[in-house]
């Protein structure tokens, strides 16, 4: 069970739609933040059905959410300094579990544009990890890539491999997860943080390239959060494989060789 809004939908619609500052960004930050709850009030046979339940619930407030974000946007470059308004990022957050294509470039926008302060291009980027893969374009994948291996900022480099592992689940691309252990995981100059989201990447992508090198890393590494982390991304693979556990997956491996 998880926690629930104080408000109801017909209430959040209503604050988000009226006029006073403050009932919006709460609006807002129920939204998104209660989100697994709205899934589990709607009846639906899988947790896939059930999301676009909710998503179908609230469709219709995503203009509105992306019409506060530009004004939020024009209020903030307004000063000699790109300043963060308070409820900037519930308004990204929320587009992102909505999947409003309407409001990517905004939010690409936002993403890249190294004024913007590094928490709000963060939550940029983390909005990024709620759209579906076919959203993700080409254009938006280059400039990822970017700011995972060079941005100066910690939430933006580590939500932007989350988005890039949001664009690549389950393709089972090979030179994906290669780029990720060879370009971060393999750095000795990169944070243990962002080696343990690019490792969770690639499990999400599923596949099998980098398996002996994960079943290294969990036998060797010293750290116990990152043999934790390669267990896990060896048990992701496994199920995008078609497999229980990575018990089977290295079992496999065993029987091609």
């Amino acid at each position: 069970m998880v926690q629930r809004s104080a408000f109801t939908p017909d209430e959040i619609r209503q604050m988000l739609l009226s006029d006073d500052v403050e009932d919006q960004g709460v609006a807002a930050r129920n939204l998104w933040a209660f989100w697994k709850g709205w899934q589990e009030d709607v009846e639906g046979s899988n947790e896939e059905e059930k999301e676009e339940k909710v998503r179908k619930q609230f469709a219709d407030l995503a203009p509105r959410l992306h019409d506060l974000l530009r004004k939020d946007i024009e209020k903030a470059r307004e000063a000699d300094k790109y300043q963060m308004l308070r409820h900037m990022w519930h308004y990204l957050i929320s587009l992102g579990c909505l999947q409003y294509p309407e409001a990517l470039g905004d939010i690409h926008g936002i993403l890249i544009d190294l004024s913007v302060p590094e928490n709000v291009r963060g939550f940029a980027a983390d909005s990024l990890t709620r759209y579906r893969p076919e959203h993700i374009t080409d254009e938006m994948v280059e400039d990822l890539w970017r700011l995972a291996l060079e941005d100066h900022s910690l939430p933006v480099r580590v939500n932007s491999i989350r988005a890039l592992a949001t664009k690549y689940r389950n393709s089972k691309n090979a030179s994906v997860s290669k780029k990720f252990w060879e370009n971060i995981v393999t750095r000795d100059d990169i944070n243990a943080g962002i080696i343990s989201v690019a490792v969770a990447a690639i499990g999400e992508v599923g596949s099998t390239e980098i398996v002996p090198d994960l079943i290294h890393m969990m036998i060797t590494r010293r750290t116990g959060a990152l043999k934790k982390d390669a267990a896990l991304a060896l048990d992701k693979i496994a199920e995008h494989n078609g497999m229980k556990n990575r018990d089977d997956l290295i079992k496999s491996l065993e029987q091609i060789e």
